[in-house]
């Protein structure tokens, strides 16, 4: 008795169902990206080797695991180098993304005020926001802040901000007020 459910799949077939794969996981992975870049902008405190790390490891990780795929579907043209720097954009974006989404939303929401000296103002250029330099935990820190002018900002001493612990132990900005 054979096996019923058993597939059979064509070159062709395989070929283009490993495409769309590739296609969806990689929008994905630009999606991930974006929200990565907006939320590291504007609301969590990780330091750029962390996310280097999170790129570097997904990178390499991923690289190894569909190392066959890859090869049988690029054939001649497999360069490793090519595939590796896809793996790392993609999954590193796809794994930072969930880990600042985990982070955020499985926090204690345990939220704490710090108010700190503005150590430096920087006033935007083009479509950049003004942000401000701060010391929070012993870490030179630059916040973006919308809701103030430059003049604003300009006049003001101190912030007061609001910081949340994520989930991963990662800082959350909640929300930042300037103090004359």
């Amino acid at each position: 008795m054979g096996n019923k459910y058993k597939y059979n799949f064509s070159a062709k077939e395989r070929e283009e169902s490993i495409l769309k794969m590739k296609l969806t996981i990689g929008f994905i992975g630009c999606v991930c990206f974006f929200y990565v870049m907006r939320q590291c902008n504007n609301f969590v405190l990780i330091g750029l080797d962390f996310i280097l790390k999170v790129y570097t490891v997904a990178g390499l990780v991923f690289t190894i695991l569909l190392y066959k795929i890859d090869k049988e579907y690029e054939k001649k043209d497999y360069e490793l180098i090519f595939i590796y720097f896809q793996k790392f954009f993609t999954y590193g974006s796809i794994f930072l993304a969930s880990f600042i989404f985990t982070n955020e939303y499985l926090s204690d929401n345990k939220e704490y005020e710090v108010t700190t000296l503005i150590l430096e103002k920087k006033e935007s250029h083009g479509r950049s926001s003004n942000s401000i330099s701060v010391n929070i935990d012993g870490l030179k820190t630059e916040i973006n802040i919308n809701d103030y002018s430059f003049d604003e900002i300009d006049k003001s001493k101190f912030a007061a901000i609001r910081l949340r612990n994520g989930y991963w132990n990662k800082l959350l900005i909640i929300d930042t007020k300037l103090i004359e």
